[in-house]
């Protein structure tokens, strides 16, 4: 299996999509964090 390293960038990228997200939904944005990481 092969060991995904994230990157400072990549982790801050994640975290503004997800803070946009939530502002709609808190649920949504857990919820596509959640299917990001699972699918790598």
């Amino acid at each position: 299996m092969v060991r995904i390293i994230w990157s400072p960038n990549a982790i801050s990228d994640l975290e503004s999509i997800c803070d946009f997200i939530a502002f709609d939904s808190e649920y949504y944005a857990h919820s596509f964090a959640k299917g990001v990481i699972h699918s790598i």
